[in-house]
């Protein structure tokens, strides 16, 4: 995999609220595995995901009672702050037919191949910010958009 493949996409700065804004207590109502399961179907509806990795040299997941949601992970780096790590396998020949679209004669088609990622992990990013708005927007931080593979 061309290390140009491997994305990290952040959420827009309007997503994050002062902490005043901040409901006390939010992990006493809302499970890490009830965010993730709700990240996974959002990811999933994008165009030119194939599905959610498991990751690529650590496996990447989270797990709640009883379950596991492969691919999202649910990080805390600090006190009412969330950051989402997302694994994708996106579709290479959905990939190849947006470049050739978008290549421009005597710009690189690696150039256009680039974009097409970044536009899908953008995509990616919005879907997962309208998919937990209601649920943890004051809250959400930053999604990291990783793509693993084409496959």
């Amino acid at each position: 995999m061309n290390e140009a493949t491997r994305q990290v996409v952040t959420l827009p700065e309007h997503t994050t609220q002062p902490e005043s804004a901040v409901a006390p207590h939010f992990a006493e109502r809302l499970s890490d595995i009830t965010i993730a399961s709700a990240v996974a179907r959002a990811v999933r509806t994008v165009p030119g995901v194939v599905d959610l990795s498991p990751g690529v040299v650590v496996p990447r997941a989270t797990f709640g009672a009883g379950e596991r949601v492969t691919g999202i992970v649910v990080h805390h780096p600090a006190p009412n702050v969330i950051v989402l790590e997302i694994h994708v396998l996106l579709s290479e020949a959905r990939c190849n037919t947006a470049a050739a679209d978008v290549a421009k004669p005597g710009a690189g088609r690696d150039a256009a191949a680039l974009n097409v990622l970044q536009g899908i992990a953008a995509h990616i990013r919005e879907t997962v910010h309208a998919a937990v708005q209601g649920m943890v927007a004051p809250i959400v931080v930053r999604a990291d958009v990783v793509i693993d593979d084409l496959v």
